[in-house]
């Protein structure tokens, strides 16, 4: 892209000057790595799903995936800085350390059988059983890796396809047991939409997490093969 004059003026991007074009939010896809065993801590807690939803940790996997419907709360990493004082009581600056959030929030659709909720109870029920307070995995089963989980958020173009830019959630697990999001009343009939708040070791953007993402979005992505049918990719791309 040549920078052209009169858009450092005017700031506008007309598609006789060049084909560049703002970038879209809404379109964008989570997709989610849960430990093998929450799936039998599911069965172990509510038996089969008679919705036929839920019945693997594949099936935990994809509707997680399917019913995210917005991540409203991914804290900034803040550089924090210490003020040094000079003669006659001026002051500069000089960073110090960064603070790096522990914590970040997704926003569900709920189904009816509530797959989403009892997915969070039995992932929270795995590492910390209500209960008795005590974990679910024994022995050399107890470690981080069984029980901790990973999150890809990919920014997609309008195509569903393209990725403009990946962020991996790593180092996750529920922070609580959802109990509170059962709440009812006569006076309230809604669709039920949690938000469900999940610990995070480490947050990150680079193109590790753009490959990442994109191995996501190729596997999941369902309008992959109607475009490749050839059905549209003739026409569109000529």
């Amino acid at each position: 892209m040549a920078w052209e004059s009169r858009q450092l003026l005017n700031r506008r991007f007309q598609s006789g000057m060049n084909q560049q074009d703002g970038f879209l939010t809404g379109y964008w896809l989570l997709w989610w790595s849960i430990p093998e065993k929450v799936s039998e801590v599911f069965t172990a807690l509510f038996g089969s799903d008679k919705y036929n939803l839920v019945n693997s940790n594949d099936d935990m996997v994809k509707a997680l995936a399917a019913l995210a419907t917005g991540v409203p709360s991914i804290p900034d990493t803040t550089m924090n800085q210490t003020s040094l004082n000079g003669l006659g009581g001026t002051k500069w600056g000089v960073t110090t350390n960064i603070d790096t959030p522990s914590t970040f929030s997704v926003k569900f659709r709920e189904l009816a059988g509530m797959p989403v909720l009892k997915t969070i109870c039995s992932w929270f029920t795995l590492i910390r059983d209500p209960q008795t307070g005590t974990s679910c995995l024994i022995g050399n089963d107890y470690t981080k890796k069984n029980f901790y989980g990973t999150a890809y958020l990919a920014y997609l173009k309008p195509d569903m396809v393209t990725v403009e830019m990946g962020t991996v959630f790593e180092g996750i697990c529920p922070t609580k047991y959802p109990s509170d999001l059962l709440n009812s009343d006569n006076g309230t009939v809604e669709a039920l939409e949690p938000e469900v708040e999940f610990h995070v070791d480490s947050i990150w953007s680079d193109s590790q997490a753009l490959d990442r993402v994109q191995d996501a979005v190729n596997n999941f992505n369902q309008m992959s093969p109607f475009h490749a049918s050839g059905s549209v990719s003739t026409y569109v791309e000529g």
